[in-house]
């Protein structure tokens, strides 16, 4: 009779870190691997997890809240200013502030660039205050007639022309071609929208991915209803009409509106909706919204936080990025951030932003004491420990088998040896399994080029140095999930992978 071979032999299996991003949608059991449950300050790559880079303080002493954050950009000459409490202040060199450029009630103003024969201006407006317009120089109030200025709260760039939402109501206003001042005109969309409510913000839709004729006039309400318009004269019948009327989801704050490439997003009720995939949608699906994987907890947000101002996205070029700013208050906002290259999403905490702003490359932001900050600069928290925390998707590792898990060996790289890591394994769809201190080797040193003996030192890396050891993770189980918590200062830090050691239960 052949007799069995019982011998227990263990297995191994690798597993992507988790590239695909927080996945807040789907069951646990049906998740991606590749997904995780949890991703706080961690930024999904293509082939790898980042720490996220830090924040320093670029402009201080502001003396209250930052609200707005605007760059005037005209061909070489760039600044940047900032609004805190009731003042403006230039913020271009960064350090201790100045004294304020000019003066207002409110902070919390929307803003366009907008070149003329005669000159480059921001234009900005706020609801309250006299629009107020700058050349690089001077800020002026300029004279806009035929409506009441104050009450114009937000400011957009359509066909040469500036277009003005007046407050709570349904009419926008616009000026002549290249005008900065001078006679608005009305349009009354009251007779278009049959939900009600008021007009909440207006946007320019390249459908054809540059300026041209086939551009948009895009207006949304509070209520959630879009207009399009097309043509190039809105006072002329033949060459200005209606394209449509759709429903989505009510818009949640001022600054919902954003340019993504040639498209427009929109932060709604529904999600984060581009343009030209909600209008050729029904509202009942979300699945055209760009945070469907991380809608469930999206819409927590906003059940919670909708009122609050200080919603807005802001595009990261240069990081594939796109944040989108949730304000929670009491300096406990945070964002969603998204790899505008697989669409994978991840949280961040510890910036405390009020507002968004690109200048010359880089992206800041203000916080609630008066600070302009510069983010993705430098890896640590204006010198403070960046902290992580992160939680794979349950993994079956290719057997239904009861599993033995004994080691796991993550695969990071890291420019210092000097994180502090803490990990665990879940089994079973248990997160409170005990977090332990990870075993990783220190750096080695790197060859130096014709002094070190050939064959007899490690190589350098511009990715640092990749370190793996074998760490005990225990517990039996049918499925496990990596947990991960760093903190790190001035170190870069990326994992790549994990391999897991088990045994397959007997008899399975």
């Amino acid at each position: 009779m052949k007799i069995r071979n019982t011998k227990r032999v263990s297995a191994t299996a690798n597993v992507s870190a988790p590239v695909g991003g927080l996945n807040a949608r789907d069951s646990y059991a049906a998740m991606d691997a590749a997904d995780a449950v949890k991703m706080d300050n961690w930024f999904p790559l293509t082939t790898s997890v980042r720490v996220r880079a830090g924040y320093s303080k670029w402009a201080t002493g502001l003396g209250a809240a930052v609200n707005t954050i605007m760059a005037y950009n005209a061909g070489t000459t760039q600044k940047l200013i900032a609004v805190a409490g009731t003042n403006f202040y230039d913020v271009t060199a960064g350090g201790a502030v100045g004294a304020a450029v000019t003066t207002c009630t409110n902070s919390s103003w929307q803003h366009v660039n907008f070149a003329t024969s005669g000159g480059y201006y921001l234009s900005c407006v706020n609801g309250v205050d006299a629009p107020k317009a700058f050349d690089g120089t001077t800020w002026t109030n300029p004279a806009i007639t035929g409506v009441t200025a104050t009450t114009l709260i937000n400011v957009t760039v359509h066909m040469q022309r500036q277009w003005f939402i007046q407050k709570n109501t349904m009419k926008v206003w616009y000026l002549g071609v290249n005008a900065i001042a001078g006679a608005a005109t009305a349009i009354d969309f009251s007779s278009i929208f049959k939900r009600g409510g008021y007009l909440m913000a207006m946007g320019s839709w390249t459908i054809d991915s540059g300026a041209g004729m086939d551009d948009y006039a895009v207006f949304v309400t509070s209520e959630g209803e879009v207009a399009t318009y097309r043509g190039i004269d809105p006072s002329s019948s033949t060459t200005w009409g209606l394209v449509g009327t759709y429903q989505i989801g009510s818009p949640i704050g001022r600054r919902c509106m954003s340019q993504y490439a040639s498209d427009l997003l929109i932060i709604t009720q529904d999600g984060l909706m581009p343009m030209s995939k909600a209008l050729m949608s029904s509202r009942v699906s979300n699945k055209v919204s760009l945070t469907d994987k991380i809608q469930y907890i999206m819409s927590l947000d906003i059940s919670t936080y909708s009122a609050n101002a200080g919603w807005q996205c802001r595009l990261f070029p240069r990081e594939n990025m796109l944040l989108m700013n949730v304000p929670v208050g009491n300096s406990n906002n945070y964002q969603y951030a998204m790899n505008t290259i697989t669409g994978a999403w991840c949280k961040f905490t510890g910036w405390d932003a009020r507002c968004w702003e690109m200048y010359a490359d880089d992206i800041y932001y203000g916080d609630g004491l008066g600070n302009v900050c510069k983010a993705w600069d430098t890896n640590a928290d204006n010198g403070a420990n960046i902290n992580t925390d992160i939680i794979q998707a349950f993994n079956y590792l290719g057997t239904q088998n009861l599993k033995h898990f004994k080691l796991a060996r993550p695969i990071f790289s890291t420019t210092s040896h000097s994180v502090g890591i803490t990990l665990g394994l879940n089994i079973d769809y248990n997160f409170n399994q005990p977090l332990s201190t990870a075993t990783v080797p220190s750096p080695g040193t790197s060859g130096i080029w014709n002094t070190s003996k050939w064959n007899g030192c490690v190589w350098g890396s511009s990715n640092g140095n990749v370190k793996s050891a074998w760490n005990t993770s225990g517990g039996i189980g049918y499925c496990a999930g990596m947990h991960i918590t760093t903190a790190s200062n001035n170190a870069s830090f990326t994992w790549q992978s994990t391999t897991h050691v088990f045994e397959k239960g007997i008899g399975f």
